[in-house]
């Protein structure tokens, strides 16, 4: 498959091959380069699936365990115990989710960066949001990481030869942003010296709630992530 130069790609002028070099290539005429061939992304990409899908996975097995802990709480209320002498699976379970969070954020920023240097490659000169420096400090940075990342994923599932665009993105981002909000509601009810026993009472319910739009936001990054790889294949098809 074969794709027309992009508007303002140098490699355009007819009868200069688009990646390179070769010994069998001319010299190329002031003003005209060889890029470096782009590389396929297709094992960051599975790699950053997978580590989505153990962050979901870790978020519904607490909200899970959310629930016997939330008898566990209430009956040592009722003993008289103080909360940091209750320990329970649940309590145990909030702490996968942040080092696999870590896991998924290093091999997330490491398949977008390689997305984003083919991306170059395949549009020079196309218009992007950010530069390539904030698809590791987007996540992270305060304020900002309240819509760079998904300036950032935007721009890599978007073909600037095609005016479509899609709404998943903005509904993947706007339930994650919620699930920082909800995600820590949870150990916040059971914390403190004193078990307050309205706030436990609503324990299970909360967790149940935070797993349940953490998925749906899975299922989304799933569909963002799927458009970007089919954008790199179709891409990389046409490179060959």
């Amino acid at each position: 498959m074969s794709y027309p130069p992009y508007p303002g790609d140098p490699q355009a002028a007819e009868g200069f091959p688009r990646y390179g070099p070769t010994a069998a290539q001319p010299p190329l005429p002031p003003g005209y380069y060889y890029p470096p061939p782009p590389e396929s992304t297709h094992g960051l990409m599975i790699a950053a699936i997978v580590m989505a899908s153990l962050v979901t996975a870790a978020q519904v097995i607490e909200a899970g365990l959310a629930w016997p802990a939330r008898h566990t709480y209430l009956e040592a209320a009722a003993d008289g115990t103080r909360a940091y002498d209750v320990w329970t699976p649940y309590d145990l379970a909030a702490v996968p989710p942040f080092p696999l969070l870590i896991a998924a954020y290093v091999v997330t920023c490491l398949w977008l960066y390689k997305v984003r240097t083919n991306y170059e490659i395949f549009f020079p000169g196309a218009h992007l949001a950010r530069s390539k420096g904030w698809v590791w400090g987007s996540w992270v940075c305060p304020v900002v990481n309240l819509w760079f990342p998904l300036q950032i994923v935007r721009d890599m599932s978007r073909d600037p030869r095609e005016l479509r665009g899609s709404a998943v993105l903005g509904w993947w981002w706007a339930l994650w942003l919620i699930t920082r909000v909800t995600d820590q509601i949870g150990p916040a009810l059971v914390g403190g010296t004193e078990i307050d026993t309205g706030a436990v009472s609503a324990l299970g319910i909360m967790e149940t709630i935070d797993a349940s739009i953490l998925l749906g936001a899975f299922a989304l990054w799933l569909a963002a992530v799927r458009r970007i790889g089919r954008l790199q294949d179709q891409l990389m098809g046409g490179a060959g």
